[in-house]
């Protein structure tokens, strides 16, 4: 399951990777930043000489993002829509990787959309917006238009939110006829975007797309009924772990073949089942899943304060779960 915290190109030259601006490492969740100077691309507009900049924030869904009433000369703030939401109609997106790299997300798809919103204050001093922002997967379409955007506030917008549906030019001004535009471009594996933004007396705003993910969140005791949960790491014996059921969750969907914990396996009875079995064990009134897996001393180490278990459901839906462990040298 991806944890909410919170994830273009205007010339094919423009794109690049990650690497150009000094990241390190693989970004793993949705997180944002300041990035250097990109400088002043061939065939750009002068950009006007602001004093600093506005950086990308993660924030919560606004009640608004109606022009001049969520204003901020130093936040580009950058919010969650949707999250893991399967379309009910195709969905079209202005740009990717190119400026014309237009396109539509086919219905049935799962996917999550991010608003992203610059708002200087007043009409009387321009503002730039330069950062990136990071996703834990990729981007599917950029919605940067106003026709796009007005289609798309109400199947991928928040519903606590008011946009301005009709207002004119709320979307990214780009390419050399425009004074104040806009430069956005996308890494090569498609999971962070780029922003260098200007905008004096009209907003800037566009709507990013990115892969939905279809797991289950399942709730899973490890060693039901201990706390905490601890265990010698000797790699003798089984453990035990308990996938409880809810109104909502019924276990006897769940492929018990397909379960790892901690890349451990379920163990095999003689007769070829798994250990497996369905009980109430916290009288909750739901039946759980209660397995037992093998143990191995080679998949713990005293430091591991979590384990997760994976599989799916006898329809090929992933599942995953996580409970805290201690492990005893």
């Amino acid at each position: 399951m991806r944890a909410i915290s919170m994830r273009l190109a205007v010339l094919a030259v423009l794109v690049v990777v990650a690497s150009v601006f000094g990241a390190t490492g693989v970004i793993a969740t949705t997180s944002v930043g300041d990035i250097p100077d990109p400088g002043h691309p061939s065939g750009r507009s002068p950009k006007l000489p602001y004093a600093g900049h506005a950086v990308p924030v993660l924030v919560p869904a606004p009640s608004t993002v109606i022009n001049e009433q969520n204003t901020s000369n130093t936040e580009i703030k950058v919010f969650a829509e949707q999250e893991d939401v399967v379309l009910a109609a195709g969905v079209s997106y202005d740009q990717l990787l190119t400026l014309t790299d237009s396109g539509v997300i086919s219905a049935g798809t799962t996917v999550s959309s991010y608003f992203i919103h610059l708002d200087n204050v007043g009409t009387t001093q321009g503002v730039r917006g330069l950062g990136f922002v990071a996703f834990d997967t990729e981007i599917l379409g950029l919605i940067t238009s106003d026709a796009s955007l007005a289609a798309s506030d109400v199947p991928l917008g928040s519903p606590t939110t008011s946009y301005p549906t009709t207002l004119t030019n709320r979307g990214l001004e780009q390419g050399t006829a425009w004074t104040l535009q806009d430069i956005i471009w996308v890494s090569g594996d498609k999971k962070t975007l780029y922003l260098d933004l200007q905008v004096f007396n009209v907003l800037d705003h566009m709507r990013v797309i990115i892969e939905g993910t279809t797991d289950i969140n399942v709730d899973i005791d490890i060693k039901p009924g201990s706390d905490p949960n601890c265990f010698n790491v000797n790699g003798h014996g089984v453990i035990p772990v308990a996938i409880n059921g809810s109104m909502d969750f019924d276990v006897s969907m769940v492929d018990v073949s397909t379960l790892s914990l901690a890349g451990l396996d379920v163990r095999v009875k003689g007769n070829g089942a798994a250990q497996c079995s369905i009980q109430d064990w916290n009288d909750d009134g739901y039946d759980d899943l209660v397995c037992q897996f093998v143990d191995d001393a080679d998949a713990w180490s005293p430091d591991n304060g979590t384990a997760t278990l994976t599989g799916n459901l006898s329809d090929g839906t992933p599942i995953e779960g996580t409970d805290d462990i201690c492990v005893v040298p």
